[in-house]
């Protein structure tokens, strides 16, 4: 169980003695002088009943997740190329890994504190399209959209092209399973799914 520290703006809040939130996301609040009662975290916050959440160590997680696209911009390193000074094709997963991170922090989270809260994603499959070389030094442009989230994956696209001409140079998908702490498989935490896909969940 994690424990969280919570702003209440209900009147009752004053009779509550404990919240704690499990690794699913339902809350459980006991009550000086009735029992506990369990709640889906989703839920209070729509509610408005929880305004704030604070977690000590750890970011806090949006309500929903609202961008789905972002953009970074890379310099390739020397160390990133060959002799010829073109970009080694074994750079690119971790590029998308660096789209994938900054979107997520893009939306008010960072993939340390998914962990600290028993979400792991492990990459189940992976394509890349080379269309052109790209150089040392090269300003690069890398777009990372979420494709789509279903109970228990993550999909993603990735545009990387040249800012000097808007030339495409690589293209490529990724699915990233949830898993928890032991490698089995687990859902996706509720607030990473897009707001527009919210009714598929209930």
């Amino acid at each position: 169980m994690l424990n969280f520290q919570y702003y209440l703006l209900f009147a009752g809040a004053v009779g509550i003695a404990e919240v704690v939130v499990s690794q699913d996301l339902f809350v459980v609040m006991r009550f000086f002088r009735a029992k506990s009662c369990k709640y889906r975290l989703s839920e209070l916050a729509e509610a408005g009943i929880i305004s704030q959440m604070k977690v000590t160590g750890r970011m806090d997680f949006p309500q929903r997740v609202t961008v789905q696209s972002h953009t970074i911009e890379i310099r390739p390193r020397y160390a990133e190329t060959d002799q010829a000074g073109v970009v080694h094709h074994s750079v690119y997963p971790v590029w998308f890994e660096m789209g994938r991170t900054e979107l997520l922090r893009a939306n008010g989270m960072a993939y340390k504190d998914l962990e600290a809260a028993g979400f792991f994603f492990v990459v189940a499959e992976l394509r890349i399209k080379y269309r052109r070389a790209a150089l040392y030094d090269d300003e690069l442009q890398l777009q990372t959209s979420c494709s789509a989230v279903t109970a228990s994956k993550v999909e993603h696209i990735y545009r990387l092209t040249r800012l000097a001409d808007g030339v495409l140079l690589a293209e490529g998908s990724s699915i990233l399973a949830c898993v928890d702490g032991e490698g089995k498989i687990r859902r996706v935490p509720e607030f990473m799914y897009p707001a527009e896909t919210k009714e598929s969940l209930v």
